[in-house]
């Protein structure tokens, strides 16, 4: 995916099931190896991440921060243990759904 874009996909579970949805991207850690992982979401003065949310009636949506998909491990909680800010553009993204039953 790219900055700032935003994807629905269709709720595996149905339309108006409510899920649990965990975005990850896979990103090259320090001991360089890609892995997946949550890029966490942060505002400062801009985007910084990628997010998945059910939205009823709609489905599954992806969004995408509009400065970066990812950040620093301290500022996002990102497993990926990053402790440089460095640009992350056009990366895979995966999600996780799962459904909510009572």
């Amino acid at each position: 995916m790219a900055l700032s874009q935003r994807k629905v996909l269709a709720n595996p579970f149905g339309n108006n099931q409510p899920v649990e949805v965990i975005a990850e991207i896979l990103r090259t850690d320090l001991t360089g190896q890609a892995r997946w992982g949550d890029s966490g979401w942060i505002y400062s003065a801009g985007g910084y991440g990628a997010k998945g949310s059910y939205m009823e009636g709609e489905g599954i949506v992806v969004q995408c921060g509009n400065n970066s998909m990812g950040n620093t491990s301290t500022q996002t909680g990102t497993p990926h243990q990053i402790t440089a800010t460095t640009a992350v553009n056009n990366v895979p993204v995966r999600v996780h759904v799962r459904k909510i039953t009572a």
